[in-house]
Formats: C-alpha cells, sequence, structure tokens
C-alpha cells in the first residue's frame, strides 16, 4: 500500500515543471502555517479568561504578531528538502530561510518576554497606594 502510494506521488510530481513544484511547496507551508497560527489563536482566545489579568490574553497580545511569520518559516525550512533545486540555488535559498527563521525566532524571544513584564507588572501592581506591601512574602 506505502509503495503504491509513493509511487503514484512520484509520477504526479514528475510531471509538474520544478519551478512550478517549487512554488506549490512554498504556498502549502505558508497556508498549513497560518492554519495552524489560526487553530492556536483560536484556541487561546477560547481559553482566555475574563479577569483584570489573564495569561492568554497576555499571550495572544504579545506572541500573535511573531507567530504570523514563525510558523510559515519553520514550515518552509521543514519542506525545503521537498524543493527541486540545483546545489547552488539550494544552498543559496536555505541559508536565506535559516537566517530568516533565526530573525523570527529572535523575535519571538524578544516578545515573549514582554509576557513575563506583564505578569510582574499584575503581580506586583505599582499603582496600589500601599505598593511596597504587594512585594512583601509571607504575613504581614
Amino acid at each position: 500500500m506505502h509503495d503504491t502510494i509513493k509511487s503514484i506521488f512520484e509520477s504526479w510530481t514528475g510531471q509538474i515543471q520544478s519551478w512550478a513544484w517549487n512554488l506549490i511547496i512554498v504556498f502549502l507551508a505558508v497556508v498549513i502555517g497560518l492554519a495552524i497560527r489560526l487553530i492556536v489563536g483560536l484556541l487561546l482566545n477560547f481559553y482566555k479568561k475574563q479577569a483584570d489579568y489573564s495569561l492568554f490574553r497576555s499571550i495572544i497580545a504579545h506572541i500573535g504578531p511573531p507567530l504570523n511569520h514563525f510558523i510559515p518559516l519553520l514550515l518552509i525550512n521543514m519542506m525545503f528538502p521537498l524543493m527541486e533545486l540545483g546545489s547552488r540555488y539550494y544552498e543559496l535559498f536555505s541559508r536565506a530561510a535559516e537566517i530568516a527563521l533565526m530573525i523570527s525566532f529572535s523575535i519571538l524571544l524578544m516578545d515573549s518576554i514582554k509576557i513575563f513584564e506583564d505578569y510582574v507588572y499584575h503581580t506586583y501592581d505599582l499603582n496600589k497606594t500601599d505598593n511596597l506591601k504587594s512585594g512583601r512574602y509571607g504575613p504581614n
């Protein structure tokens, strides 16, 4: 069964020119990445609380935009071996995709620090009249 599916797939891909095949792979990676991002966003929106502070709301606000480009870049990088490129172009595009993925991941890390900031600002409220007591541990 597996061999027949593999042979059908290989015969189908042999009929498409390499530039069209590469565009199809990039398009599928972007569409699948945005679909995954949409599902993650819907799940986080479903579980966020209506309280004063919500970790899910903070995640959506700070991590949502970087995920729009991180997940598709990750999928493009994962689907790169399926592309039909010459060795020179493969190395060039592979390095460009890896550099873009590193930049996107660094943006994701920087924005995740903002989630921690939101948590700290919520835990130690600086707007209270006696904000020294809010930072103490144990009985007052």
